[in-house]
């Protein structure tokens, strides 16, 4: 009767492998560690890329506690080559010459990718004067953007105003 199945090789391979084991628990945890830090990792170099090497979180620092400014737009030009992901965006190459408050007027070049709305409603053109925020350390320049849904709100309700005032309500 040694023949019944009691091989020892039968009767190990019906066990299933033993999955609380230290070094399993950590593959995974590594492979689920791989699976969200690598697309993170390939989206901030594509964004350094985009932005010609201004990294998201400078931006974002200068943003927040960079210096006020106004600026004119010297020249505003649509890059065609800059794939941004979106076929409702696209990158401006923006050239302002900045007039901080108590300091000589400088030139300087920013790159922003927006939306085509966006661009029309921060004035992304040749000659308008701008809100741009810069760090007076190395000059990196961010343009300062108008909410779109707000401003078109906003110039909805001056112009009621106007009208109400032309037919003398209040």
């Amino acid at each position: 009767m040694a023949g019944v199945g009691t091989h020892p090789s039968r009767v190990q391979a019906c066990y299933p492998p033993r999955m609380g084991s230290l070094a399993n628990v950590s593959g995974l945890i590594a492979f689920i560690a791989a699976c969200l830090c690598f697309p993170l990792f390939i989206a901030y170099f594509l964004d350094r890329r985009t932005h010609e090497g201004v990294d998201w979180f400078k931006r974002r620092r200068t943003l927040s506690r960079g210096q006020s400014a106004e600026a004119t737009i010297l020249s505003a030009t649509l890059l065609t080559d800059r794939n941004t992901g979106s076929k409702y965006s696209a990158a401006y190459s923006i050239v302002y010459e900045v007039r901080p408050e108590g300091e000589p007027p400088f030139r300087g070049r920013g790159l922003e990718v927006m939306y085509f709305s966006e661009a029309h409603a921060n004035r992304v053109d040749t000659g308008q004067v701008v809100d741009v925020r810069f760090d007076p350390n190395d000059r990196t320049i961010v343009l300062v953007r108008i909410d779109a849904r707000k401003a078109k709100l906003e110039k909805d309700a001056a112009r009621r105003a106007k009208e109400d005032a032309l037919l003398g309500k209040r």
